[in-house]
């Protein structure tokens, strides 16, 4: 981690994958860092609490999305970002903010009128992001409030991971909770004092929202500058502090620091769900391949089983799309059943990976079966044209074409109604045994936050094959026919749905994981065409890294 005092980063680093968890060095500091920043958010909240969860816990209807800026008829408002390239900033450019994109100038204006950074950092996919940009930042009254007494700045955190690193640190450190969008509140030297990811724009469910807070923030920094400047000194030097104590000495790993993480691992495992750690659940495709390889050293068949297990229950899930292949990013309940529905692809290209060691170390074809899966979505769906992979699709998708009018998991989800509209009430009823679809929908409502998935389905394997068939007196082999075939029907209609927007960055290093597992799956499963694509997106990749070098 680069220090967050002083000059800001220039340089723009290369992507890697996300981590959904605190390093093992976190825990440590935490109770110093929140003792520093005790009282600054105290004043900041006003007894409200930090609203620092990933998600809301409850939401009213939301319209905005991913197209929300850009598609409205008429943009009375264009600011600095229209300059930029990035989908997310674009997404801003027509805001009423007089956003800044992360540079000098903002820097040096905020010094100059002395005047606190908000910091507002997403991406272009993040569901939760395109609500705060509907409900705040279009709104011109709050635009109001962040243009009076603040320097706004927007970030793209999968153009700028460093910064997105360096601020996510803090605020995990202050609210023992990390998400996007995040928002953090800077003094003019760029340190953090005060921040949380989604805001509301009015108090509501017990927390502040921006018309409350961006007055407080601003009348503190004049009555209390003095005192936020040095609380904020003592969390950036804990900060720091942390990051120079995880800088590993290169020295060889032991075998007890191995066993040691296998047990803390073993202790998060939920063998029920067959998952680690708690909801909202995420791949974490490190554990896993940890997993693997602690078992081809040592021989540990428990260490192979919680990979198994773990790799079956998510593909089981409707965490998996049933319907269109590949993963969506993490599932909201701990059964793998509710996803948020963006599509992610570092998510792909991971667990393509591990499928495809999970099918070397056991020759089950299942493996093999969800790796094609991953592999056939990738190349058909988030492939560019010149071979390179895009970043991800987005978990909102429109409700109407050529309506504005946008809502998370649209494309996904069934009624049962249309799931009998479109395959008969025979074909339906086997259907929907096997895939878990209920006439009042199967989404519980501790899952369905914004309140639109009422008599709503998620997919998911709900009943095996030869569950299914015994129900229905059939054979294995026909009901596993008949569930392909109304599986294509399905997505024939879906296929008439207006489709996820995707964000269309291509990002070496996710790219990079993508070739990877092409040429892993390439050589365990004999499959030519996915070393022809590794092959295609690595010339891509070196071909654009080389004529950057050069400055063409």
């Amino acid at each position: 981690m680069k220090s967050i005092a002083g000059n800001a980063p220039t340089s723009i680093s290369t992507q890697r994958r996300p981590s959904s968890s605190l390093g093992p060095s976190f825990s440590q500091i935490i109770a110093k860092v929140l003792l520093c920043g005790s009282f600054l958010s105290a004043a900041v909240a006003g007894g409200a609490g930090t609203p620092s969860d990933k998600r809301p816990r409850e939401q009213g209807k939301t319209t905005g999305s991913a197209g929300s800026a850009q598609t409205r008829s008429q943009n009375p408002y264009t600011n600095r970002l229209i300059r930029e390239k990035s989908p997310y900033l674009l997404l801003h450019a027509h805001n009423p903010v007089d956003w800044y994109p992360w540079g000098q100038e903002a820097f040096a204006k905020a010094k100059r009128e002395n005047k606190t950074i908000l910091l507002s950092v997403g991406y272009y996919t993040c569901h939760w992001c395109h609500v705060m940009e509907r409900e705040s930042y279009s709104n011109p009254a709050i635009a109001e409030l962040l243009n009076r007494s603040f320097v706004s700045i927007k970030v793209d955190r999968e153009e700028r991971p460093d910064i997105d690193d360096q601020y996510m640190s803090f605020i995990r450190a202050t609210t023992a909770s990390g998400g996007w969008p995040m928002n953090v509140f800077l003094t003019p030297d760029l340190k953090p004092f005060f921040g949380g990811t989604y805001f509301p724009p009015d108090d509501q469910y017990g927390r502040a929202g921006l018309r409350t807070l961006l007055p407080r923030i601003a009348q503190l920094w004049m009555d209390r500058q003095e005192e936020i400047v040095r609380s904020a000194d003592k969390i950036t030097q804990q900060l720091q502090q942390m990051a120079d104590a995880g800088v590993g000495g290169g020295t060889p790993l032991q075998a007890t620091l191995l066993d040691r993480t296998y047990e803390q691992i073993r202790q998060t495992y939920d063998a029920t769900n067959a998952g680690f750690g708690s909801a909202p659940r995420f791949p974490r495709p490190v554990t896993p391949g940890f997993l693997l390889r602690y078992w081809a050293r040592t021989g540990n068949k428990e260490a192979l089983d919680m990979v198994l297990n773990n790799l079956r229950a998510m593909a089981a899930g409707g965490v998996h799309d049933e319907i269109g292949g590949g993963f969506h990013r993490y599932s909201m309940d701990e059964r793998w059943r509710v996803p948020h529905f963006e599509k992610m692809l570092y998510d792909q290209a991971q667990l393509a990976v591990l499928d495809t060691e999970a099918y070397q170390a056991t020759s089950d074809q299942f493996y093999a079966g969800v790796v094609h899966d991953i592999l056939d979505f990738s190349l058909r769906e988030i492939r560019s044209p010149e071979g390179g992979f895009y970043s991800a699709l987005d978990a909102d998708s429109p409700l109407e074409k050529g309506k504005p009018e946008h809502r998370e998991g649209v494309f996904y989800v069934w009624t049962a109604e249309d799931i009998e509209r479109v395959l008969g009430k025979v074909a339906a009823a086997i259907f929907d045994f096997s895939y878990g679809v209920e006439a009042r929908g199967n989404v519980p409502s501790a899952q369905d936050i914004e309140g639109w998935l009422q008599k709503k389905n998620v997919l998911y394997q709900s009943h095996s094959l030869e569950e299914t068939a015994k129900k229905f007196g059939k054979n294995v082999a026909a009901v596993s026919q008949l569930l392909e075939e109304t599986k294509q029907k399905l997505s024939a209609q879906r296929a008439l749905r207006p489709r996820p927007p995707v964000d269309t960055k291509i990002i070496t290093a996710w790219n990079g994981l993508m070739i990877s597992a092409l040429a892993k799956a390439s050589q365990a499963l004999n499959e030519p065409k996915y070393l022809d694509a590794a092959n295609r997106a690595h010339k891509l990749s070196s071909h654009t890294c080389m004529c950057r070098q050069r400055g063409s």
